[in-house]
């Protein structure tokens, strides 16, 4: 699983979750699209949560990337907006 989010706390907590389990794992957890379009490149993740939201671009760009890379990785989208 690659984990991409900017909020450091909603990035962390997944992580630490997920890697408690035995079957599971998170393979890199970063922060902007850059990051993210690196580390998709460098690894075929199963599983890709993304923001859409993203400091520097929209995370809608790494599940275009991701499908034309591997069509088997299942993309999560999710974008909340604290006020």
């Amino acid at each position: 699983m690659l984990l991409i989010e900017d909020d450091p706390y909603t990035r962390t907590l997944p992580a630490s979750i997920v890697n408690t389990h035995e079957q599971l794992n998170i393979t890199a957890a970063v922060g902007t699209l850059q990051e993210g379009k690196y580390e998709l490149e460098k690894s075929q993740p199963d599983v890709l949560p993304v923001d859409l939201g993203l400091p520097d671009g929209d995370g809608t760009e790494l599940t275009h990337k991701l499908y034309h890379l591997n069509d088997s990785t299942d993309a999560i989208c999710h974008y909340c907006l604290w006020r």
